[in-house]
Parts: structure tokens; C-alpha cells; sequence
């Protein structure tokens, strides 16, 4: 697991915290999950509505408060050969939900990310 605080010029400060697991059923394999919860808070200049003219806008989404889920599963596996050369291949699952706390247009983006990735080892 960890934990990252961050905080910038513009008065973004966020929260990431993730947790992870790993289960190795034999060598040449491996199952994991992980879990990663993100919160910020609004810029300095963020509004969700402008009632006057002030020096920065912004209508920004990422620049509002927001938060996000992201649950992954992923699973790997290593194929040896005679030779000394191996093939790996990984598959990741992602659902990913973020909720935005005071953005106008909209509340919520739900997502799913599907990575899938082959590496030779000559």
C-alpha cells in the first residue's frame, strides 16, 4: 500500500491512497488487485458558476473538487523456452469512477480500462 499528499501553486491538494495484493498460484504466474482512492480539492480560482469578472476562470473539470475509484485486477503469466528466451504476458481490468462534488455539467464518469500487454524477452 501507500499513501501521496500533494499540493500546488494553484491550491490544488489532493489525497491518493492505494492498497495491493499479489497471489503467485506457481512460479510462472501471478494474480493481484488493486485499489486506489484519490480526493483533491478545488483550485483557487475554481467556481462552479462566475456571477462576475474576476482575473481567472476556469471550466475545468480536473480543477474541481473531485474524487475517483479505481478497483484493477490484473494477471500475468511467464512462458520459458528451451533457448533462455521467455514471453510474458499481462491482462488488466479497470473500472474506474469518478465523482465530481461541484462541477455543473455533470456529476459522475464511470470508465473501464482493459490493458493488455506481450513482452519478449530475446
Amino acid at each position: 500500500g501507500g499513501y501521496r499528499f500533494y499540493l500546488d501553486s494553484w491550491g490544488v491538494m489532493s489525497h491518493t491512497a492505494r492498497a495491493e495484493f499479489a497471489w503467485s498460484p506457481n512460479q510462472d504466474t501471478i494474480l493481484a488487485g488493486r485499489y486506489r482512492l484519490y480526493m483533491q480539492g478545488a483550485a483557487d480560482h475554481y467556481l462552479a458558476r462566475y456571477d462576475s469578472i474576476v482575473d481567472y476562470v476556469t471550466s475545468v473539470k480536473e480543477l474541481s473538487p473531485l474524487s475517483s475509484h479505481r478497483l484493477a485486477l490484473e494477471a500475468g503469466h511467464d512462458w520459458h523456452f528451451r533457448d533462455d528466451r521467455t514471453l510474458t504476458a499481462v491482462l488488466t481490468l479497470a473500472p474506474i469512477f469518478y465523482f465530481y462534488g461541484d462541477f455543473v455539467p455533470l456529476k459522475q464518469i464511470t470508465a473501464f480500462e482493459v490493458s493488455a500487454a506481450l513482452v519478449f524477452v530475446p
